[in-house]
């Protein structure tokens, strides 16, 4: 069974319903070692905690099969902070695996003549950058609208369709007022 997101595996990772089923899953720890973590963080951190951390671990793995790959990111970092180090440890390698599957796009917002300009953009209606820079910018693989927004209120609709893996995809928009229609 592939417990952990790296990209080819052969069987999807499992997913856990519950703290039995997390000491099955970390089977490479001897489990006295990883009962005694989980008494210790339950006792000093309270069963909230406990909660957290089983959910955490849980949705994660949902999302990350569900391919909402900035959903199971936010998720494995509450269980990084949630969770006993025996699982934390699982969460963050599952972070490293879920980065690296991102895709990746450069934002560029230009006018009629190809010069940059400043922008807001969105995808798919929510607010990705309030403005452009030159960093690399994390989105979830699939089939997206990217709008740009000028200060000068011009705005410009681009579709692409992001792949698991993808990096540094140029996305331009070209802000500039539509062409005259000829009568």
């Amino acid at each position: 069974v592939n417990r952990g997101f790296a990209p080819g595996a052969a069987a999807a990772p499992r997913v856990v319903t519950s703290w039995t089923d997390m000491l099955g899953a970390r089977c490479r720890l001897p489990a006295v070692g990883l009962l005694a973590a989980l008494s210790l963080h339950a006792t000093g951190a309270g069963a909230a905690d406990k909660v957290r951390c089983t959910a955490a671990y849980e949705q994660s793995q949902e999302l990350r099969r569900q391919d909402k790959l900035s959903a199971a990111r936010s998720q494995l970092l509450l269980c990084e902070q949630a969770c006993p180090k025996a699982l934390a440890t699982d969460c963050t390698k599952w972070q490293a695996e879920v980065e690296a599957l991102m895709p990746t796009v450069r934002l560029r917002a230009v006018d009629a003549q190809g010069h940059p300009v400043p922008a807001r953009v969105y995808v798919d209606g929510t607010l990705l950058v309030d403005s452009i820079g030159d960093s690399a910018v994390a989105v979830d693989s699939g089939d997206h609208v990217f709008r740009f927004e000028g200060d000068s209120g011009m705005t410009t609709d681009v579709r692409a369709s992001l792949h698991g893996g993808e990096r540094a995809r140029v996305i331009e928009g070209v802000l500039a007022p539509p062409a005259p229609v000829a009568p």
